[in-house]
């Protein structure tokens, strides 16, 4: 087992978070996400997702998550591509093409590899996700 060999790979824990929560598999995926920001150094983030979710919403849980880090973006750099996944897993479609939208303009060089994760297959239709891949030269 990959978590057993080596559990400091927070890589494992996005994408067991990704594929959990593509799932519909809400309480595995909140554990994977506690890890992964447990292990990328935002334990802030990763008390919020110290919840039971028989208690609260996954979409609530996440989105609380998403403005702590859009908050913490006032005095470290974060990720906007890191953002429109956080707001993708809360629902929140329109925040988070914003966000793609603001890393397009901040040439975030991750924004080419949303065409292939899967969590982002939630705004790929959208004309504003469209008109991005369209400025970038690409098409979906």
């Amino acid at each position: 087992d990959i978590i057993e060999d080596h559990p400091d790979w927070y890589q494992v824990y996005m994408n067991l978070w990704r594929m959990t929560f593509a799932q519909g598999r809400f309480e595995e995926a909140i554990v994977a996400a506690r890890n992964y920001y447990g292990l990328v150094g935002e334990p802030a983030i990763a008390a919020i997702l110290d919840v039971d979710l028989k208690d609260h919403e996954y979409s609530d849980v996440m989105q609380r998550a998403a403005n702590l880090l859009e908050t913490d973006s006032t005095r470290k750099h974060v990720s906007n591509i890191e953002l429109a996944e956080l707001r993708i897993h809360a629902g929140d479609l329109d925040q988070a093409l914003t966000h793609l939208e603001e890393a397009y303009a901040q040439h975030e060089t991750r924004l080419v590899y949303t065409i292939a994760e899967s969590v982002f297959q939630a705004v790929r239709s959208d004309e504003r996700y469209q008109a991005i891949l369209r400025d970038m030269n690409y098409s979906y």
